[in-house]
C-alpha cells in the first residue's frame, strides 16, 4: 500500500515529468540523443479526437445482406 501511495502521489505532484525532462536536457547536452531514431506516437504525444480526418474509404461493393433487426 506504501509503494501505491507514494506512486500515487510523485505522479499528482508531477514528479515523473520532471525527472523525464531531466534525463531529456542531461542526454540533449552531452549530444547522447540520435533524433534519427526518435519517434512520436499516442503514449508521448496527444491525439486531439483521433488527429486529422482523411477522406472516407470508398465502399467496394455493394451491400447484399438484408437488416436482421428488421424482419
Amino acid at each position: 500500500m506504501t509503494c501505491w501511495r507514494r506512486l500515487r502521489d510523485w505522479q499528482e505532484a508531477g514528479v515523473w515529468g520532471r525527472i523525464w525532462q531531466a534525463t531529456l536536457d542531461e542526454l540533449g547536452v552531452a549530444h547522447e540523443i540520435d533524433w534519427s531514431a526518435a519517434i512520436i506516437d499516442s503514449c508521448s504525444t496527444r491525439a486531439l479526437f483521433g488527429g486529422p480526418r482523411r477522406d472516407q474509404t470508398p465502399q467496394i461493393t455493394a451491400k447484399t445482406v438484408r437488416n436482421a433487426t428488421l424482419l
